[in-house]
């Protein structure tokens, strides 16, 4: 925990956790964190003194007279990543167009 330099929350699936002496970590979540993209605060707790994969954050709402409590979600596995790989992570990605072909026409009820 000490280590922690900063983090930064990339959606609401991945954390980017900066550390003292430029390494950096990326914590993919196994489930969606709602709110977590738009807060960008989260806060958390552990009885030991470093974070793992049974750790739980909470995202924090600042609601302009304080703040309250959000989703808590499970962390995931902590990965070393590069400069390059945060890059390709911030890249916007494209969505994909799928042509979806029209559907069967059906009859409704007896033909009269």
């Amino acid at each position: 925990l000490n280590r922690i330099s900063r983090t930064e929350v990339l959606d609401d699936y991945n954390i980017l956790f900066h550390m003292r002496g430029n390494r950096m970590y990326l914590n993919r979540l196994p489930h969606r964190c709602i709110g977590l993209k738009n807060e960008r605060t989260f806060l958390y707790r552990t009885s030991m003194s470093r974070l793992c994969d049974l750790d739980i954050i909470t995202v924090i709402y600042n609601s302009g007279f304080g703040f309250t409590p959000g989703a808590s979600c499970g962390l995931g596995r902590f990965y070393p990543v590069t400069e390059a790989d945060v890059e390709a992570l911030k890249q916007p990605r494209p969505i994909e167009e799928q042509e979806v072909p029209p559907p069967e026409p059906e009859e409704i009820g007896e033909p009269q």
